[in-house]
């Protein structure tokens, strides 16, 4: 755009596009640029990486700085991560992780599978000798082998990658509905980091970078889940400015959550328990 026929807006911004720009135009130098997130109209979406270039790359570029320097990237992304909009590029990027983290286990799923097809073959079988020992017809041993095969292709095949992005989603949205209820409840909210169910996805949905871990079996799913919550306690302080340990408390809320649901239903059980004893005693 020539900017000697279509002047910067008062501060400096360009009349196109609104972003504060630091070029000299017709004489005249515009204010200095703003720091992301400051300098960009509403709703833009948090970019995944500072660096340029093939989307793949990027790609696992955010994951290796989510992962190794979580602290950096929230840091230079806490604007745009407080703005409105943007959740869609983010919610894709957790989608992809969690897909190829499914695809990887799926692999190893499958070895193991076929482990367990084989016993699982041998106890159908058993099954059906025994029916038809009892007078059942010989359809019945052939119901239960098509049962057995459809359940192994669906568990043991390509069933739980087609669900891995819907159940990603699912967990994604309750969990920070949990998690934002405890940052309701506990965090101080300031003026320039103001509390939004939307920022609070975001960052969850950013803290599934170390998901990544799963394509390693047994040793990796340990360390997705440790540094899951890592990341995400660290995202959580630096975005809404809290403390590590209130970050830490509202990033292991939906546990606590569904362990006091769990203690409420075995107490009220045994409670139900004593009192029928005492009735019939």
């Amino acid at each position: 755009m020539d900017f000697a026929l279509y002047p910067l807006l008062p501060g400096g911004n360009c009349p196109n596009c609104g972003f504060n720009s630091a070029t000299t135009v017709a004489g005249r130098t515009a204010a200095p640029a703003a720091p992301f997130g400051s300098g960009e109209p509403a709703g833009a979406p948090p970019e995944l990486t500072s660096e340029s270039g093939f989307l793949p790359f990027r790609f696992f570029a955010t994951i290796r700085e989510l992962i190794f320097n979580p602290s950096r990237f929230f840091a230079a992304r806490a604007a745009a991560i407080i703005a409105p909009g943007g959740i869609t590029s983010v919610l894709a990027f957790a989608l992809i992780v969690d897909w190829l983290a499914s695809f990887f286990h799926f692999i190893w799923r499958t070895v193991a599978g076929s482990v367990l097809q084989r016993h699982f073959t041998g106890i159908v079988q058993i099954a059906g000798d025994v029916m038809e020992k009892q007078g059942g017809s010989g359809g019945a041993a052939q119901s239960l082998e098509a049962i057995r095969s459809r359940a192994m292709d669906f568990f043991f095949g390509a069933g739980t990658l087609l669900l891995s992005p819907f159940l990603t989603l699912v967990k994604l949205g309750f969990m920070a509905l949990l998690v934002h209820a405890a940052v309701r409840f506990f965090f101080k909210e300031h003026a320039d980091r103001p509390h939004s169910y939307a920022a609070t996805l975001k960052i969850l949905a950013f803290a599934r970078a170390p998901v990544i871990f799963c394509i390693v079996p047994v040793l990796g799913v340990l360390a997705a889940l440790i540094l899951c919550f890592v990341v995400a306690v660290i995202g959580l302080r630096d975005v809404y400015r809290t403390t590590t340990f209130r970050a830490s408390v509202a990033a292991f809320f939906p546990e606590l959550f569904f362990i006091g649901i769990f203690l409420s239903i075995f107490f009220m059980f045994i409670f139900m328990g004593v009192s029928l004893f005492r009735f019939f005693s």
